[in-house]
């Protein structure tokens, strides 16, 4: 188990993968919340850019049940795709906007992959 405070080497697959994009992992979370009979909100969308405007990271946070929580960070650098990636957290909600305790990192950048690592915490 892994805090999700230190979750900042999850994964760096997003250019070589092309499976591995924010569409596909929505699409990845909204399947398994049907299939599991949990509700899936988004609770919001935090977009931060860098100080030197060359990258900018989004942040989706979402609810899924009442008592799990998905925060899914998209980091986009400008000009090198490679660099950018995407890093999903899945655990239990924390007591502010975002924070997760008992929280998952991915290991295998896969719809299976992100249905395993769901079913660790959910279940």
């Amino acid at each position: 188990m892994k805090n999700v405070h230190t979750f900042k080497s999850f994964l760096y697959e997003t250019y070589y993968n092309k499976e591995w994009n924010l569409t596909n992992i929505q699409s990845w979370i909204t399947t398994y919340a049907n299939e599991n009979r949990l509700e899936l909100k988004l609770v919001n969308r935090i977009d931060k850019k860098s100080s030197n405007s060359k990258s900018k990271t989004t942040f989706h946070i979402y609810d899924l049940g009442d008592k799990f929580g998905i925060v899914i960070i998209d980091d986009k650098v400008e000009g090198a795709p490679r660099l950018s990636e995407i890093e999903v957290a899945v655990g239990i909600k924390g007591s502010a906007l975002g924070s997760l305790t008992k929280s998952f990192k991915i290991s295998d950048s896969s719809e299976k992959g992100l249905a395993d690592m769901m079913d660790k915490v959910t279940k």
